[in-house]
């Protein structure tokens, strides 16, 4: 897959910059989600984030259609050239996130926010079918603090990366427990729904249960503020 990056001026056609960045032969569906973040990792430059919701792994990990997602850091300079997945691995320009299990699709759905209040974005990841804990297909979700010094990759199957800050939201059961879970997470939106100047995060959950019926589906609202790590 490609994705391209393009800059228009305002209000006109007018294309100022474009280019390109190829990803790798681990992706199939590189660029299934594309997401602005701001900055992440609190270097003053604009990051961005990019989904492959079958890519089979990064780096060493080979896990086929586990889902991979990338954020490349400084993305910018996305807009002029043509850019290989690989050579801003090879620069430590990326920071990638593999799915624990085929079927995963993590990175399907990302979004942003600043979920804990300091000033400096977050980011969300989605990996709608993951099966934990005996929950088939619930769903899960891991929100990924900014402002900090990033790993090169995190992988959910083993996920041993002491410098992240992080929180891992899981969808529920199915309704008998055994069955087809929620699906958390298929798609998410973030905004400031009670005032509080923190960013609360909204996800659906596409199965979900509820009072008029089953899999009828839910939309969750998590507070910024739950998500809030204490000191």
């Amino acid at each position: 897959g490609q994705a391209i990056a393009s800059a228009w001026q305002t209000g006109t056609r007018t294309t100022l910059a474009s280019g390109s960045l190829r990803g790798d032969d681990k992706g199939v569906r590189f660029g299934e989600e594309i997401v602005g973040l701001g900055d992440l990792n609190g270097d003053a430059q604009a990051d961005l984030f990019l989904g492959d919701i079958v890519g089979g792994g990064a780096g060493s990990i080979l896990r086929p259609r586990a889902g991979t997602a990338h954020v490349v850091f400084s993305a910018a300079e996305l807009l002029s050239g043509e850019h290989q997945l690989e050579q801003l691995r090879s620069a430590g320009r990326l920071f990638e996130v593999v799915g624990a299990q085929g079927g995963d699709i993590t990175g399907d759905t990302a979004v942003a926010g600043d979920f804990d209040g300091d000033g400096v974005a977050d980011v969300a990841i989605a990996s709608p079918h993951a099966s934990r804990a005996g929950r088939n297909f619930a769903g899960m979700v891991h929100v990924i603090f900014g402002g900090q010094r990033f790993p090169a990759l995190l992988d959910l199957a083993a996920p041993n990366a002491p410098e992240l800050r992080w929180e891992q939201l899981l969808g529920a059961h199915g309704n008998d427990g055994l069955g087809q879970g929620d699906i958390l997470g298929y798609s998410a939106a973030s905004a400031d729904l009670d005032g509080d100047g923190i960013t609360d995060l909204m996800l659906n959950e596409m199965t979900g249960d509820g009072p008029a019926g089953v899999d009828t589906g839910n939309l969750v609202v998590i507070s910024g503020r739950a998500l809030r790590s204490e000191p």
